[in-house]
């Protein structure tokens, strides 16, 4: 269809097919007389000597039309089924390297991640330790503390005891001293002098 369009609109002009070149090398290479009739008629000695070209006969454009056509059309078949091929191909390559590099990206990542959760791991147990440690030396601080007030607590209500007993004692003696001075008092007021 296509070359019958491309044609309308020129002239028919008869188109000659590609020349062919004889000599007497093709005739000693084994063409058999029955193939050289039929590639060129007989020809004199002279003129086998000599390397001539011919024309192919003439053919009608449209029947070369058709022929170019039904080549054409042959080739982007192949070209079509080739490029099929091989977008085909590209496309198993690039879904094998998407596969590799998702496994690959995939292996990082876990290692990664495994990585990430060993060392964490390694930094709460770390901290649970020295939590632990801590809070056992505050409670240790905590008891001594605890045992320190305690004793002092203890001596404190000693020596209050021990201010309580001087006390009484000195009060004691201030009131003898008193009785005393009374009494002195009273006798030496009493006494002739």
């Amino acid at each position: 269809m296509a070359a019958e369009k491309m044609t309308r609109g020129r002239k028919q002009v008869k188109k000659k097919l590609p020349e062919f070149e004889f000599t007497e090398e093709n005739e000693k290479k084994g063409m058999s007389s029955s193939e050289d009739e039929q590639v060129r008629p007989r020809e004199t000695p002279k003129a086998a000597k000599a390397v001539k070209k011919r024309a192919a006969p003439e053919v009608d454009e449209h029947e070369a039309a058709c022929v170019v056509g039904n080549e054409v059309h042959s080739m982007v078949e192949t070209f079509g089924a080739n490029f099929s091929k091989m977008m085909q191909a590209k496309k198993k390559r690039l879904e094998a390297m998407t596969k590799s590099s998702m496994k690959e990206s995939l292996h990082k990542v876990e290692q990664l991640w495994n990585n990430t959760h060993t060392q964490r791991k390694t930094v709460i147990q770390q901290f649970s330790q020295k939590v632990t440690s801590a809070l056992q030396d505050w409670e240790t601080e905590a008891q001594r503390a605890a045992e320190q007030e305690e004793t002092f607590n203890n001596l404190f209500r000693q020596n209050q005891k021990l201010l309580q007993q001087l006390r009484a004692a000195r009060d004691q003696r201030l009131k003898t001293v008193q009785e005393l001075y009374q009494l002195f008092v009273k006798v030496s007021v009493t006494s002739p002098g």
